[in-house]
């Protein structure tokens, strides 16, 4: 999707609430790995993030290398039926701040490459629970996503 055109479209997504479970899942994933950057994507039904899943890669302090087999291999995986749902894209920062970085920017319009120009849903969390997130509209372009978390006691 060019720049001009998304100035001119609403983002898919403005609001996404995690399930408690896929809440948990993605904080066990991100405090695990201990201080290692960690992706993967998340299924979204009806404005909820179900669950979310690692891809097979390589992980750095401050690095994580998926490559096209991961992708494909997830695809595999969870079908043709599901993958439609499987829209978020996530990784961690560990203890850093989670604002997207130059890399992460240069990632984002690879995914949106290999999505035909889709928008798609962006999220970047670190170990304080901190969380961004935005709708990629392309070129190094979002608007912002409210995520709802729940109380998980």
């Amino acid at each position: 999707m060019g720049k001009i055109k998304s100035m001119f479209l609403p983002p898919s997504f403005t609001k996404l609430e995690f399930t408690p479970y896929a809440w948990v899942k993605i904080n066990c994933y991100i405090n695990i790995i201990g201080d290692l950057e960690v992706t993967g994507l998340g299924k979204i039904e009806d404005g909820l993030i179900t669950d979310v899943k690692l891809l097979h890669q390589r992980v750095k302090p401050a690095f994580v290398e998926c490559n096209p087999e991961a992708i494909a291999d997830f695809m595999r995986e969870v079908g043709m039926r599901e993958i439609s749902k499987w829209k978020l894209d996530w990784h961690s920062h560990v203890n850093m701040a989670t604002s997207p970085s130059g890399t992460d920017w240069n990632n984002y319009e690879v995914m949106s490459e290999l999505r035909e120009g889709q928008q798609f849903p962006v999220m970047i969390v670190n170990k304080s629970q901190s969380v961004y997130c935005g709708c990629y509209m392309g070129k190094s372009s979002t608007k912002p996503i409210e995520i709802i978390k729940p109380e998980v006691t």
